[in-house]
């Protein structure tokens, strides 16, 4: 403007190479910081964060070193994981755990007789197991990937 200000525009896009070519002329964007996917050791941060933080409080020593094994594990196969897709696929884990839960109260309610008045099985706190982060790793396409329709192949 004409009292010596400046104009700053911040751009984001997760493929450079789909900008229009008047965009990235030179002198159009004097600047480009890359983002890249989390290290072996950030992914392990924020596994750890994401896994211990979430119930730590109602843990014992047993199942936070359990956890921390897990954190240990994942952090190698997630490789171009970012931090929203640990997540999800954390979050895909816990939602397995229920429901596997789930069916297990109501097939346990079905099969015994009871005098019980309760309309509903009573559901205990969710226990995610190995096997549920397991599945859940082994399902997730991280986002960089899932952009460029690239496809999990079953292992």
């Amino acid at each position: 403007n004409n009292r010596g200000g400046f104009l700053l525009v911040v751009g984001i896009t997760q493929n450079a190479k789909l900008l229009p070519p008047e965009l990235v002329r030179i002198h159009r964007l004097e600047k480009e910081i890359r983002m890249e996917p989390p290290t072996q050791l950030q992914r392990e941060e924020i596994l750890g964060a994401l896994l211990l933080s979430s119930s730590s409080s109602s843990m014992d020593g047993e199942q936070q070193q359990k956890y921390q094994d897990w954190v240990v594990s994942l952090s190698g196969p997630t490789a171009g994981f970012v931090a929203a897709d640990l997540k999800r696929m954390l979050m895909d884990a816990w939602t397995s755990a229920q429901a596997e839960q789930q069916v297990a109260a109501i097939s346990l309610t079905t099969t015994t007789t009871t005098t019980t008045t309760a309309s509903e099985p009573q559901v205990a706190q969710v226990q995610m197991k190995w096997k549920h982060v397991e599945e859940a790793a082994r399902r997730y396409v991280p986002s960089q990937l899932a952009q460029l329709d690239v496809i999990k192949t079953p292992t």
